[in-house]
């Protein structure tokens, strides 16, 4: 039992790492979003609206990804997730109003719903039953640090001008 604890206690280290990693670098672009509404002549409410889309996109294809990481496996699931979102976050960089901006916001969150749910299912996948709601915990936490801390470094980078 004690070489089971040890094995998917570094498994989860492991995945905590590439998730605090990816959920660093998915919120990077979000302290530039507003700047890029204003700077395309967009109303303000366009940030709501583009908030909204990328949730139901989540909310929408939720189960989608259960199903799908069950099907095809949690790593293709995750990086088919992590790759969307990059397509998701591309669009919207060339978004030139607010339909364009609202449907790249959706895809992102359709895609984003899919690393989500599959970092939850990992963590299920690597944890010992009496260990389960701890490591939820963990990931729960990671995912607000992480997701701060991108926030943070994206506002430091968006202050930084390409010609600079």
């Amino acid at each position: 039992m004690n070489s089971l604890r040890l094995k998917q206690t570094s498994s989860l280290f492991f995945l905590f790492v590439v998730f605090f990693i990816e959920l660093m670098a998915a919120n990077l672009a979000h302290p530039a979003t507003p700047t890029i509404i204003v700077t395309r002549g967009l109303p303000s409410s366009t940030f709501g609206y583009a908030f909204a889309a990328m949730a139901l996109g989540s909310f929408l294809f939720s189960s989608f990804w259960a199903y799908l990481n069950d099907r095809i496996g949690r790593v293709r699931v995750f990086a088919l997730g992590c790759y969307g979102y990059a397509l998701g976050q591309l669009l919207f960089m060339f978004a030139t109003s607010l339909w364009m901006v609202v449907v790249a916001r959706f895809i992102a969150g359709v895609f984003v719903g899919g690393v989500m749910m599959t970092q939850l299912v990992l963590i299920l996948d690597h944890s010992l039953n009496s260990d389960r709601a701890l490591n939820l915990t963990v990931h729960a936490t990671l995912f607000t640090l992480g997701g701060a801390l991108g926030y943070f470094f994206g506002g430091i980078l968006a202050d930084i001008h390409i010609n600079v």
